[in-house]
């Protein structure tokens, strides 16, 4: 979904290892408790004795003091160089969800996306994606492939109503990708109050968010987050036709 600088993507970035912590209401002292009965227990406990690690209670009071929110999830993740970080998830009261990457050594917020690239600045890719697809930019964000670096998404609309997606190579400002997106959903498509009232039943959920997708392989697709009892969220693929459930993320 349309997150700036938080979102996960069609491309799911990060090789990454993920830790569930908790999912539900966690205050400071009951996520200390539940991330003590982690499998890397004692790995984060020396982490924090040796103060190489902040305490997770403290991350979660700087957190919770700059962000307004409910906490309803915490992972610790690790990507393929081995760099670590906390994603916390928040549930303001609106219904919005807000995804926070913490650094566990400084207690810092930051985005692991950009962990040691030098990146072209986004102007200058804006400029390059404009010299070769003439339209009016929809969406660009920066996007890290598994097993790749960091790239730079863009869509622009063109004079037809068509859509092109391009992908930049943020270090490089290359042009990596590209590909056209059909102006219409494919024929035979469902009302999408008919897939998502599919969905809610399916999942037994709330839908909070929806969205049109398109890539490749798969063509036009409906991205739909749903908030679970409790809570929690998951994003779900839904082919357009079929109403066929294409992938699901939590």
């Amino acid at each position: 979904m349309n997150r700036p600088f938080m979102r996960r993507s069609d491309a799911r970035p990060y090789h990454r290892r993920t830790m569930r912590v908790s999912r539900m209401l966690l205050s400071t002292v009951l996520a200390v408790a539940a991330f003590a009965a982690a499998a890397d227990q004692d790995s984060v406990r020396r982490g924090v004795q040796t103060g190489t690690m902040k305490p997770l209670a403290e991350i979660l009071a700087r957190v919770q003091n700059q962000h307004a929110g409910r906490v309803l999830d915490v992972e610790l993740e690790s990507d393929e160089l081995g760099r670590s970080w906390y994603e916390i998830t928040l549930l303001h009261k609106d219904g919005h969800r807000l995804e926070i990457y913490v650094d566990p050594a400084t207690g810092a917020e930051i985005d692991p996306r950009l962990a040691g690239t030098a990146m072209r600045p986004m102007a200058e890719v804006l400029r390059r994606v404009a010299e070769r697809h003439p339209g009016t930019v929809l969406h660009a964000e920066l996007e890290r492939r598994a097993g790749a670096g960091p790239v730079w998404e863009v869509t622009v609309e063109r004079a037809d109503g068509s859509e092109q997606r391009v992908l930049v190579d943020a270090a490089s400002g290359r042009i990596v990708e590209q590909a056209a997106r059909p102006a219409r959903l494919p024929a035979g498509a469902k009302p999408l109050p008919v897939l998502v009232e599919s969905v809610e039943r399916r999942y037994g959920a709330r839908a909070v968010e929806v969205e049109i997708k398109y890539d490749t392989r798969r063509g036009a697709y409906y991205e739909i987050e749903l908030q679970l009892p409790g809570g929690r969220g998951i994003e779900v693929n839904v082919d357009p036709v079929s109403a066929q459930v294409l992938r699901t993320e939590s």
